[in-house]
C-alpha cells in the first residue's frame, strides 16, 4: 500500500458537537442529490455555510491546506455503499487531495466501513483522513442505520501549490 493517507489511520479532529454542527448543514443546503447507480448509492449535500466551512478550515488547515470552497455531506442509508474508486478522474483531474470526516456515532450503524486501499479506517466519529486523490477508496454495504460524512475535494491552488505553465 502507498503511503498516502496523511493521517495514517485517522485523527479525531472534531467533537460530537461540531460533527452534528456540520451535519445539520443539510438543513440549509440546496436539495440534495441521489446517487443509485451500480458502483455507488448515496445521497450527497451541497454544503457552503460559511460557519461550517470556517469550523471545518480552523481544523484542517495546520496540515497545509490554504483554503476550502466547499464541502459535501454524504448520507448513506440501509443498502448503500460506494464501490473501490478515486476521486480524480475525467473531467474531475483537478483534483489534489480529498479530506474524509467521520460525522455519525460509530455505534448508530452497522456496517459502511471506510475502505482506503485494503485498509479498514476507524468509525469514531470526528475521524478525519485526507488521502491522494488518486488513492483507491470505498465504503462497504451499509447494513443497518445512517451514516453521515463530509468530504472535501482540495486542488493544488487549496493546498497553495502555484500551478506553472510553461
Amino acid at each position: 500500500m502507498k503511503e498516502n493517507i496523511l493521517f495514517n489511520k485517522g485523527e479525531v479532529l472534531f467533537t460530537k458537537e461540531e460533527c452534528e454542527f456540520i451535519k445539520n448543514g443539510i438543513k440549509d443546503s440546496p436539495a440534495g442529490t441521489s446517487s443509485n447507480e451500480t458502483h455507488r448509492k448515496y445521497e450527497e449535500f451541497l454544503i457552503l455555510d460559511i460557519k461550517i466551512l470556517d469550523l471545518v478550515f480552523e481544523k484542517i488547515k495546520k496540515y497545509g491546506i490554504k483554503k476550502i470552497k466547499e464541502g459535501r455531506v454524504l448520507c448513506y442509508n440501509e443498502g448503500c455503499f460506494f464501490n473501490m474508486h478515486t476521486d480524480a478522474y475525467v473531467g474531475k483531474l483537478h483534483r489534489y487531495k480529498t479530506v474524509l470526516i467521520q460525522l455519525s456515532d460509530e455505534n448508530d450503524y452497522e456496517g459502511g466501513e471506510l475502505m482506503i486501499e485494503e485498509k479498514i479506517m476507524d468509525k469514531k466519529i470526528g475521524t478525519t483522513v485526507m488521502i491522494d486523490a488518486t488513492t483507491l477508496h470505498g465504503m462497504k454495504v451499509l447494513r443497518k442505520g445512517i451514516r453521515y460524512s463530509f468530504v472535501i475535494w482540495l486542488d493544488r491552488e487549496d493546498m497553495g501549490i502555484k500551478n506553472n505553465i510553461i
